[in-house]
């Protein structure tokens, strides 16, 4: 019997590829009977496979293409490939989709809202979820993706919107930050944008629910184990954590055995960083600073 598979990235690949095989198949006006048949199997092993329940074999996927009459080379070679692929973990997704890059079935937006508690540190600016509609602007301006067209610019601060939405509606999901201190002081569109942001770091300091946790990681810690650079770490219901790491083109997705180092090194930084009055006073004291708005309710 085929091993459970461990992480969400198999199991996604696994259903998209059933889902895609039931359809070819169901189009076709074939019964499970008469593929099992063809295939040598039994129809229920057809079922559990196009259930995702056992994930597909390369060579079964590569003749039913044949039998459904499925010639398109791209569509075959992305098929293929993911029967090939799945049990591989750890997922590079560009950003920028060529010719040879198929369907992403890593959706970061379904894993967050789909996340017990996000996890993110924040080296160079303030996290995605955190950010203003100015200070998104302005950081998407100041040229984090260079090789996106420019048309298309927009299109990366409303899907970030709509994650924010996203986020604030979902009750069951929790956001823990860490913070470096520089990026309270680095002003991305300049100094009125980053006093507003940080006047709405710390309203949401002073949230009354445990919805939002903000720590700042001092610049005086000096060498820490976030060195690195900064990363999202989701803690999942059903499966193992997931760490998300975005790059110039595109994303990673790491999971399994690796996605526990990014786990050590966070709790790491919890450890390091101020603690969470310490951080919500520091907050206070910088927006006071940069707008002379004192402490107002949320």
């Amino acid at each position: 019997m085929p091993t459970k598979r461990k992480t969400y990235e198999q199991s996604i690949r696994a259903r998209v590829l059933g889902e895609r095989m039931r359809e070819l198949r169901d189009q076709r006006g074939l019964t499970l009977k008469f593929v099992a048949a063809h295939l040598g199997v039994e129809f229920s092993t057809l079922a559990r496979y196009e259930r995702a329940e056992w994930p597909f074999r390369e060579e079964y996927v590569a003749a039913l293409l044949n039998m459904y009459g499925v010639y398109d080379e791209d569509e075959r070679v992305e098929l293929v490939d993911l029967a090939r692929g799945v049990w591989r973990v750890n997922h590079w997704d560009r950003d920028f989709k060529t010719k040879e890059s198929v369907t992403p079935f890593v959706d970061y937006t379904w894993l967050e809202t789909r996340a017990t508690e996000v996890n993110c540190f924040g080296t160079m600016y303030v996290p995605d979820l955190l950010q203003t509609d100015a200070y998104a602007d302005a950081l998407v301006a100041s040229g984090t993706k260079p090789l996106l067209p420019q048309h298309d610019l927009g299109l990366v601060t409303h899907r970030l919107r709509d994650r924010q939405q996203a986020f604030f509606s979902n009750d069951g999901l929790r956001l823990h930050t860490i913070i470096e201190e520089s990026v309270l002081h680095r002003p991305i569109g300049g100094v009125g944008v980053l006093g507003d942001q940080i006047l709405y770091l710390d309203k949401l300091t002073r949230r009354s629910d445990d919805k939002i946790t903000i720590q700042v990681l001092p610049t005086r810690a000096g060498g820490h184990p976030g060195l690195d650079g900064c990363f999202t770490l989701l803690a999942m219901a059903d499966f193992p954590p997931v760490a998300y790491v975005s790059h110039l083109a595109g994303r990673f997705f790491i999971e399994a055995a690796h996605a526990e180092y990014y786990a050590r090194t966070y709790e790491q930084l919890r450890e390091a960083a101020h603690n969470v009055p310490e951080s919500a006073a520091l907050v206070a004291e910088l927006a006071q600073a940069l707008t002379g708005v004192a402490r107002v309710s949320v």
